[in-house]
């Protein structure tokens, strides 16, 4: 059994993430099913899938120790009552946002992994190189920084509770001149990140322009757990399409 993440961003309005939604309630699949819709929408969502073999990720989470004066910020204790299982940690997207004050550190990802395993949520801890560092060489070494980071305090026992999630910024549909990552590539770096991680096997997923023609490439490969399906996912006929290869 694979791991599918459908990655909503912020592509839909609330009627399409609810259409999607149950596009995605109704496939037949031996995979793990798991929906990160806008922030907004998770309460509607859990409603939805309520019957429904299929779990709700939240995208992200804001800083804060407790309850208190944090307008506008959203709690992790209020996704886990909402019914998140799952937590998206340190995507590429956050990590390097517009405004470089705004962007999540790599220390700030390793507060946040940390307290979505204090919570009970699973965190999916995300990791890639830019396209200037694999063409420097130093692919390996910047996913090491990354995870040795994130994972710092983190015992090997509750490593394993972690999904990771390989998302090379180079091969995102979000940048600029994005380029598809070979699969070989994406497995090369899989067992590079299990070496670093330390605990054994560990969950893997890939995520980089995910679509209908190459999504059965990645999760048929053996070293790769998964995929995180981004802008693909988010479109009514391209879902469908995916749908009909799980």
């Amino acid at each position: 059994m694979k791991t599918i993440l459908f990655n909503f961003k912020t592509y839909v309005d609330f009627d399409s993430t609810i259409k999607l939604a149950n596009r995605i309630g109704k496939i037949r699949t031996k995979h793990r099913l798991i929906i990160a819709p806008p922030t907004l929408f998770i309460h509607a969502l859990s409603v939805v899938l309520n019957s429904k073999k299929v779990e709700l990720c939240a995208q992200d989470f804001d800083y804060q120790e407790s309850y208190g004066a944090h307008t506008g910020d959203v709690l992790i204790e209020d996704l886990k009552d909402l019914g998140c299982r799952y937590v998206l940690i340190g995507h590429s997207e956050v990590r390097n946002r517009k405004d470089p004050h705004k962007g999540d550190s790599e220390e700030l990802v390793g507060i946040k992994t940390r307290m979505c395993l204090k919570n009970g949520l699973t965190p999916v801890l995300c990791f890639g190189e830019k396209h200037e560092e694999k063409e420097a060489g130093i692919a390996k070494a910047v996913i090491s920084r990354q995870l040795d980071t994130a994972l710092d305090g983190i015992s090997r026992k509750k490593r394993r509770g972690i999904i990771f999630a390989y998302e090379p910024v180079w091969a995102l549909s979000s940048t600029a001149g994005a380029r598809r990552c070979d699969v070989g590539y994406a497995e090369r770096m899989a067992v590079h990140a299990r070496k670093v991680v330390g605990c054994g096997r560990g969950a893997v997923l890939y995520g980089g322009s995910v679509d209908k023609d190459n999504i059965t490439d990645y999760i048929s490969n053996r070293r790769l757990d998964g995929v995180l399906v981004g802008r693909a996912g988010t479109d009514l006929k391209s879902l469908g399409r995916i749908a009909g290869l799980l």
